[in-house]
């Protein structure tokens, strides 16, 4: 198969229709005659109605799931969807080494000594499935760390990551969203991102003993979401967040994100689990621990691919439901129940087993340390 690549392009779809287009702002649906066409490629739609540096959230999923709905209850053909294979994450020590060139990193192998702490140049440090160096980018300390097991990258400064550059004053949050999405592209050769969420870390200081507390700006992080043929990736992965110091200067770069190599299969709303079984099957894991409507209410409803989390380990990439339960009264915990949309038993053997191994990889004792020393990187 081809290889696909995350991005922001829509599957278009072509009716041989004159009918003009008429557009229904309930379920914005587009119709031409007697066809329906329910758009679950909401990043695109949303980034169009909100600008390039909105933070559109969680609103792509949700607005997918309320399609969802639509579409199965009017039995509506919808965009495709798909059922991926993600890449193979890298062998550790091997990406971080060729990785470190291209981002103009220098270091030279070096075992680090007990109690040196964190700040030791060289490497590479291995623990478990990932490994890290430290080395000198532009006359700097960075530390380059990759997840053999997931995938995820993260690029920092060692000496201004949460420790800044002073506080920012003048803060433009465009700006600051401009210049994380150039940093980003030095990072990587592919597109289709949106801004997801912003946030400002803030230093907070007493002023002359008095009961008045200052606040200052010092550190921005921009956090990417991503999608797959304009349907939102949801869950914790599939995200990219930049932080930014004082003179909009990046200081962390993290992401999540790997490459799709292959389409298993190809499916549409219809063909899934009812978006009212998907809810059902959500609150049947929350009862198995004696919770429920009298304990937890839904707070979001969320379709798309599900990305797990930086730590995870995945190979399937399917479209899948997302209930998110907050507690009805405080003291609670929130909960997030995830169940695949997938209803084909071959398809659904695949997911499962990807899940289970997920399952195992929780459950596996966490070994300690271990160090290693290789000859420097010609």
């Amino acid at each position: 198969m081809s290889q696909l690549k995350i991005n922001s392009y829509l599957f278009l779809l072509t009716f041989f229709s004159v009918t003009a287009c008429v557009e229904n702002s309930e379920v914005k649906t587009t119709s031409r005659g007697l066809t329906v066409v329910n758009r679950l490629d909401t990043v695109a739609e949303l980034m169009a109605q909100r600008g390039t540096n909105a933070a559109l959230g969680d609103t792509p999923g949700e607005l997918a799931y309320q399609r969802m709905v639509d579409a199965q209850a009017n039995r509506r053909p919808t965009t495709e969807l798909g059922i991926y294979t993600l890449e193979t994450p890298a062998e550790p020590v091997a990406h971080i080494s060729s990785r470190s060139a291209a981002l103009s990193l220098t270091w030279s192998a070096a075992q680090r000594v007990p109690g040196d702490g964190e700040n030791v140049l060289g490497g590479p440090f291995t623990r478990k499935d990932s490994a890290r160096i430290i080395g000198m980018r532009n006359g700097e300390p960075w530390a380059l760390e990759y997840n053999g097991r997931s995938g995820s990258e993260r690029l920092f400064s060692r000496d201004k990551f949460h420790v800044g550059l002073g506080p920012i004053t003048q803060l433009d949050m465009n700006a600051y969203i401009n210049a994380a999405g150039a940093f980003t592209q030095t990072m990587r050769s592919t597109g289709g991102l949106h801004v997801y969420k912003t946030r400002r870390y803030l230093n907070a200081t007493d002023s002359d003993a008095s009961p008045r507390v200052d606040q200052e700006v010092y550190q921005v992080a921009v956090a990417y979401g991503s999608d797959i043929g304009g349907v939102p990736v949801i869950g914790p992965g599939g995200k990219v967040s930049v932080h930014l110091a004082n003179g909009m200067q990046p200081v962390s770069y993290e992401s999540t994100i790997r490459p799709l190599t292959e389409t298993r299969a190809r499916t549409t709303a219809v063909d899934l689990l009812t978006t009212e079984d998907a809810e059902a099957a959500a609150w049947a894991r929350l009862a198995l621990d004696e919770l429920g409507p009298h304990t937890h209410q839904i707070s979001s409803k969320q379709f798309g691919y599900l990305r797990r989390g930086k730590s995870s380990t995945q190979s399937i990439v399917a479209p899948t439901f997302a209930f998110f339960f907050a507690p009805v009264t405080d003291p609670g915990t929130k909960r997030i129940e995830t169940i695949s949309a997938v209803l084909d038993p071959a398809m659904r053997a695949l997911i499962d087993a990807d899940e289970q191994a997920e399952r195992a990889r929780k459950t596996t004792v966490d070994e300690g340390d271990v160090r290693q020393e290789l000859p420097a990187i010609q």
